[in-house]
């Protein structure tokens, strides 16, 4: 048990103007004077000091305002009750292995702004005069919870600042002291309960949580996430740690099962996943399979989401490892085979593919040594589009590759994944959003059709033979919906436009 002060600041005075008055059992009410002081309460005359701390369940909310709204006290009181079955003041209850305690200890003054005062009142009570070490320990894991979701009004911001002041011997006290000038500095308001992640971290005393963020060239970094860190300030960091010009049009991604998607700007980091998360059983659910066995299960990538005024060379950075990566699969599924109606548009020609293919090996093959030509039946998949492969044998493919990697001019692997996305550059579907898709809603069309998305529009291209169909400029589409399976475009008006519905079996968040 940590050694306070002699004079630990309680919330007594502030109890007299703002506790309502509970209403516990007494001795006249049958319970013997040897029981208030086994549950709490030495005698009669302090059985309503309802600012410390306690074994029996409240009977009402502490804070007067809060009389007369039945249904959010309601509320309170059970979260109460998980409060003291995670210290240890109650015993748990047989159905608590279903419920996550943090969830129900958390969830009703995320929902219910005026429940978070009470909230922190029912914690600092809790953790005032405990004589059980393990429960106190317990408590302050809470408290540290707590001041990473939301901060106290400032009505009652005073009483927690002296709170945690006055037991800065205790090392989570001192870091809900940091916590708590953070939270009220950047008004934090986080909108669902703590992530495990947050949950584990200060159950192993670990108050620093470290995220690994994985790279499109394979590499990953673990990067300090506060409660409180929102996504656009991640991406921030890691601009900056990369050497990147700017974080315009880059982006923190979610990878959970099959399923990529983007990461709001605005949103808090911690929030975004749980998000996704609680969404994911539901709609894995309406695709007709069956529900993840850890729905936690999750990685973090970091990429670009908009290519607007993206020049190849312009941010070396950038291009070594963001751009190429990102690109090169694109590339090598066939997606730079789609053809274009503007007549002066760069097609991928066999000679195209043969000079990309050999910057390629270029690119990826360390300086001091020489591409494993040997071995070019297993990597011919990897440097030409699976679409064209089949078009030569792979001898002729390796011939004609050779010839052409001995003419290269670039000087190293760096130079070489610039110049490869310069020729990329060259063609309409540089930097695009690619979704394979099934259309019925439209006679005329194919029914298996690939969906570009570029800062120019949305473009249609035929499945099989590649062949552009038609561009959408964004200036024209008048509505957009998108589903758990499926886009819903309206290019024009109701009395003469196009109406797409798009199965896809890329789930969109929305």
């Amino acid at each position: 048990m940590a050694h306070y002060p002699r004079t630990p600041h309680t919330m007594e005075r502030f109890a007299d103007d703002n506790f309502a008055q509970q209403f516990f059992p007494s001795i006249e009410d049958g319970i013997s004077e040897g029981a208030m002081v086994s549950i709490g309460h030495s005698s009669v005359s302090d059985r309503y000091e309802t600012w410390r701390h306690s074994l029996l369940p409240l009977e009402r909310c502490l804070l007067k305002r809060l009389e007369g709204k039945s249904d959010v006290c309601e509320e309170s009181l059970i979260s109460y009750s998980f409060i003291m079955r995670y210290m240890g003041d109650l015993p748990a209850h047989p159905s608590d292995y279903l419920l996550n305690p943090t969830d129900m200890i958390f969830g009703a003054p995320i929902r219910h702004d005026i429940l978070r005062d009470e909230l922190y009142c029912q914690l600092m009570k809790q953790l005032t005069f405990n004589p059980n070490p393990l429960s106190e320990e317990r408590g302050w894991e809470l408290l540290w919870l707590c001041i990473g979701l939301f901060p106290p009004s400032i009505g009652l911001l005073p009483e927690v600042q002296q709170f945690l002041h006055s037991r800065h011997q205790h090392p989570i006290a001192r870091d809900c002291s940091s916590r708590l000038e953070k939270a009220v500095s950047v008004e934090c308001n986080r909108q669902y309960p703590p992530h495990q992640v947050e949950v584990e971290a200060i159950r192993q005393r670990t108050t620093q949580i470290f995220h690994k963020v994985f790279f499109p060239d394979g590499n990953a970094e673990c990067l300090e996430v506060e409660s409180s860190t929102k996504v656009g300030a991640l991406v921030s960091t890691i601009v900056a740690r990369l050497g990147i010009r700017s974080p315009a049009g880059l982006n923190l991604f979610a990878k959970i099962g099959d399923r990529v998607v983007s990461m709001p700007d605005s949103h808090y980091f911690f929030d975004t996943l749980l998000g996704f998360v609680h969404q994911l059983p539901k709609l894995v659910g309406e695709n007709g399979k069956d529900e993840p066995s850890s729905p936690l299960s999750y990685q973090i990538y970091f990429m670009r989401k908009l290519w607007i005024d993206v020049v190849p060379g312009d941010d070396s950075a950038a291009d070594l490892s963001l751009h190429y990566n990102q690109e090169l699969p694109k590339y090598i599924r066939g997606y730079y085979s789609l053809t274009s109606t503007s007549p002066d548009a760069v097609m991928l020609t066999r000679e195209k593919a043969v000079r990309l293919a050999a910057l390629i090996l270029k690119a990826q093959t360390r300086d001091d040594k020489l591409p494993p030509f040997y071995q070019f039946s297993y990597i011919v998949k990897d440097v030409v589009p699976r679409d064209i492969v089949r078009a030569i044998s792979v001898s002729e493919w390796k011939r004609l590759v050779l010839g052409e990697f001995e003419k290269l001019y670039v000087g190293n692997s760096a130079e070489a994944k610039v110049e490869f996305l310069r020729e990329l550059a060259q063609f309409p579907t540089f930097g695009s959003a690619f979704f394979e898709v099934k259309q019925s809603s439209d006679p005329t069309m194919a029914a298996r059709e690939v969906v570009a998305i570029s800062h120019k529009g949305v473009s249609l291209y035929n499945h099989e033979g590649r062949q552009h169909i038609v561009t959408y400029p964004f200036s024209t589409i008048t509505n957009w919906q998108s589903g758990n399976t499926y886009f819903h475009l309206m290019q024009g008006n109701l009395a003469k436009g196009t109406r797409l519905l798009l199965e896809t079996t890329l789930v969109s968040f929305r």
